[in-house]
């Protein structure tokens, strides 16, 4: 089991990262982070890897102290050096959600990344946290965009990467591999609680369904979100070259879109051409489901105004689409 981790972290470096040798690894302490920096130890000399550990205290938990305390110390018994970041006040319940989480833990890690002369970031996601994602953005209301889940490389700006090596690799392999290699790690105590959707989808959803007898529901998800991405890939490259047409004006606060080009286009089209426009602008994805993306669509028909999540203004005006960023 061990050797075939290696293997696989190896490949998935080669195949993601080409020549770049320098990386800062997010680990949370948990199990799946915890076995990553343990695996980025073995095969660093190997490969010549620089590696940095950064750690984000959310500071939503009595016990998160102590779980950046036992990454730094463990960081160096391994030889890498540590960077801790905490939000700048204390967190109100309000602001205790997963998106907010997300968003802040992204930031920290480009901005240290940046920092660092990082150019890639390194996270450990695995096939279970592919699978949550999936029925996560099917519960939300996907396109074929949500439904092809994580992707192994994507873009945090022009000059960051973010890459997944451990997507193939199951929960049940990094438990074996910890057992087998003594890796010691942290438990969320959070990881138990159903406020949180992720929780709700891994303790209810997926149990029921394999204490009914769907032992292979997993794989046949992840098959069904390997699908969904070879024609993802497909719909990108086609509504990619519409929005090239479309495009009247462009800059880091407002695009503007010719409707006309728009309007004989697919309503499912029109759809994924948004969530294209979206991912180009790096504008956020994680509160827009179904509707929002089909009200754009029917934005392309007829004169409307309407916000959507992020301070997005929507608005048709004489035969244009323009839709601004509105300053937070």
């Amino acid at each position: 089991m061990s050797d075939q981790l290696i293997q696989t972290l190896k490949a998935a470096l080669n195949r993601s990262c080409g020549s770049e040798s320098r990386f800062l690894a997010a680990i949370s302490g948990g199990l799946d982070s915890a076995v990553l920096m343990a695996l980025l130890a073995h095969i660093r000399e190997e490969m010549s890897l620089e590696i940095v550990i950064a750690h984000y205290d959310h500071q939503w938990r009595p016990e998160s102290e102590r779980d950046a305390i036992f990454v730094m110390e463990e960081a160096a018994r391994y030889g890498f050096s540590c960077l801790l970041g905490r939000p700048e006040h204390l967190p109100e319940e309000a602001e205790k959600n997963e998106a907010t989480a997300r968003e802040q833990r992204y930031e920290f890690l480009l901005q240290t990344a940046l920092m660092q002369g990082c150019p890639v970031v390194l996270t450990a996601h695995t096939a279970d946290d592919q699978v949550e994602t999936v029925l996560h953005n099917i519960l939300r209301g996907t396109g074929l965009a949500g439904l092809s889940g994580m992707k192994p490389v994507r873009s945090l700006d022009s000059e960051v990467s973010l890459v997944r090596p451990l997507l193939d690799v199951t929960r049940a392999e990094l438990e074996s591999f910890a057992t087998e290699k003594k890796v010691p790690y942290r438990e969320d105590s959070t990881n138990q609680s159903l406020d949180y959707t992720r929780n709700l989808i891994r303790h209810e959803v997926l149990e029921w369904l394999e204490s009914k007898g769907f032992e292979s529901n997993r794989e046949s998800i992840l098959r069904l979100s390997r699908q969904a991405d070879d024609i993802q890939k497909s719909l990108v490259w086609v509504v990619g070259e519409v929005l090239e047409r479309a495009v009247v004006s462009l800059s880091e606060e407002e695009v503007v879109l010719a409707s006309e080009v728009l309007e004989s286009l697919p309503r499912h089209l029109l759809r994924e051409l948004f969530v294209e426009l979206w991912r180009r602008e790096g504008w956020p994805r994680q509160q827009m489901g179904f509707s929002e993306w089909d009200r754009l669509a029917d934005l392309v028909q007829k004169p409307d105004r309407f916000h959507l999540p992020g301070r997005i203004d929507c608005r048709h005006k004489r035969g244009k689409i323009l839709l601004t960023r509105e300053p937070g």
